[in-house]
Parts: structure tokens; sequence; C-alpha cells
């Protein structure tokens, strides 16, 4: 027998072995489509557990900011645990509680100063007194004989309106001036008081040369009514 022999068929096999292939492919045709069935339902499972999962995560993100925003909750502590920490208390706990002195506010004095008695450094306490006001102010009480009235402060050179209304609740004139006696004080003494020029003191010594005693009307006389009403508070007769 050849080997062609082998391979001949009649047509009745020819017929049956094709039926063969032809179910032998309708099997294998069946079984692939089987497989790329279940891998499609194989890729959805997984697509769909992982959406599961990362809904899972964010729920679980949700509870975890939740239980923050909570008061955490501390455990009961054991009989044993509460005797430390009562122990650790006493420890560092101190025997006496320091008291912080409460400083009592200062009530603030209202300023006075009689501008007859006070000096330079008391002076420039008053707003608007400065170290040349001060000085200013003493220097004229001194050639005056003294203040008789609060309102001469305003005569000091420096002192603006503006200043003086500043003070004058602060301030108050309190005790005698010292006079001088028109009739018998010399030429030099009179021309050196504030409230009287060369010229006026020429007028009184013109009156005086007269032997004449110098009356509180012929001073008036003599200087006028404005001048005379301030001079007659520093002058004897």
């Amino acid at each position: 027998m050849s080997w062609k022999d082998l391979f001949s068929f009649s047509k009745s096999e020819l017929r049956g072995i094709a039926v063969l292939l032809i179910l032998i492919i309708s099997v294998a045709a069946y079984r692939c489509s089987l497989l790329s069935g279940q891998e499609k339902k194989l890729i959805e499972g997984t697509n769909k557990f992982e959406k599961e999962i990362k809904t899972f995560e964010a729920q679980l993100d949700s509870v975890s900011k939740k239980a923050k925003q909570k008061k955490t909750y501390h455990k009961p502590l054991s009989s044993t645990e509460k005797a430390s920490e009562k122990a650790s208390e006493k420890a560092f706990k101190p025997k006496k509680s320091v008291v912080v002195p409460v400083k009592k506010k200062e009530k603030k004095v209202f300023l006075k100063i009689n501008i007859n008695t006070a000096s330079a450094e008391e002076l420039k306490k008053l707003k608007g007194i400065g170290d040349k006001l001060s000085l200013r102010i003493v220097k004229y009480r001194d050639k005056l004989g003294g203040f008789y009235s609060v309102g001469q402060i305003k005569e000091v050179y420096g002192i603006k309106p503006e200043t003086f209304q500043q003070i004058k609740p602060h301030i108050y004139c309190k005790g005698a001036v010292k006079k001088i006696n028109i009739n018998s004080a010399s030429f030099k003494e009179l021309v050196r008081h504030p409230y009287l020029t060369y010229k006026d003191v020429k007028a009184i010594f013109k009156f005086r040369d007269k032997n004449i005693p110098l009356t509180q009307e012929k001073l008036v006389e003599i200087l006028g009514n404005e001048k005379a009403e301030k001079l007659l508070h520093y002058v004897d007769f």
C-alpha cells in the first residue's frame, strides 16, 4: 500500500470529513465566543470593583474628618492610672497660690501753682511753659515786687494768649507784693519798675522837687488812670 492509498477517500468519506471539520470549527468558534464574553464580563467587573473601592475610600475620608471635628474620646482611667495621675498632680501643684498685686490707678492731682512763690522748675510743669518762659516769669515777678493778679502773667514777654488760657486754670496768686515809698524812693529804684518809664519817673521827681508830698490823686494826674491804677498796688505815700 502506497501513501497515496492512505489519502484516497470515497465521496461519502469526504462528506463525513467535511461535516466533522465544520463541527470542529463550530465548537472552536463557540468556545472562543464564550471566552471573549467572559473576558468582557471580567473587565466590566474589575472596573465596577475599582469604582466601589474609590467610593469606599471617600466614605472613609469623610468619617475620619467628622471624627476629628468631634471631641476626642477619652478612655476611662483604671484605678491604677487614676492614682498615678493624682500623685503627679500633688507633685507639681504649688503649696501656695501666687497672688499678683494689682496696681491701683493713681489719682491725677489737679495742678495748681502759686505764681508768687513758684520756682522756675515748678513753673515748667505748666503746659506751654519751658525753660525760657519760666525764667522770664520769675525775673518779671522780681522786678514788679510780686504779682497781685493772675492776669499779670500775660505781661511777660513771650506768653501768647492761647498759652495763658491753657495755664490759667492751673495758677493762682497769693501773697503780699513788695511796695516802695514813692515820696522817698530813688530815681534808680523807680525807673527799674516795669510800670514806670523814664519819662514817668522824671515827671514824678519834678513834682517832688516842689517839696510837696505826692498823693494818689496827683499820681493819677501825672500817669493817667490806667497806669496809676496798676502802680498803686506797688507804692506807698
